[in-house]
């Protein structure tokens, strides 16, 4: 089984309920306990395949198939478009420090996958 393969047994439906019951908590400080909440239920519903470090640019450590994931989560749009088709393209911030933060992001310190959590759904690129 591949990272991906073992990525679709998630209880993403869950991450997906529990995320949205949030969406009060998306102002100043709020957002930010809102992320990690979210990122310790994300570890949580992996049963232990993932463990959450919060380093720049790699939320989680996965060693069973030996890579690092980072997590957005987004809930505030969608993954799919009104009449049910899956969008083409979705919108990811990478660095977001609402416009605070000037680094670069050196790709040698970047995750292996990302997994993105829209209001509607999770995908893994």
């Amino acid at each position: 089984m591949t990272f991906i393969e073992w990525a679709k047994t998630v209880n993403w439906q869950r991450v997906n309920d529990v995320s949205n019951s949030l969406s009060d908590l998306n102002d100043g400080q709020f957002r930010f306990a809102k992320g990690l909440f979210i990122e310790k239920l994300v570890e949580s519903e992996s049963k232990g395949v993932l463990k959450y470090v919060g380093l720049p640019h790699i939320d989680f450590v996965c060693n069973k198939y030996n890579v690092t994931v980072e997590l957005k989560s987004i809930t505030s749009d969608n993954l799919y478009k009104k009449r049910g088709g899956l969008r083409k393209n979705i919108n990811i911030i990478f660095n977001n420090s609402m416009g605070t933060n000037k680094d670069t992001i050196n790709p040698d310190h970047v995750c292996d996958y990302l997994i993105v959590i829209k209001n509607d759904g999770a995908v893994i690129a």
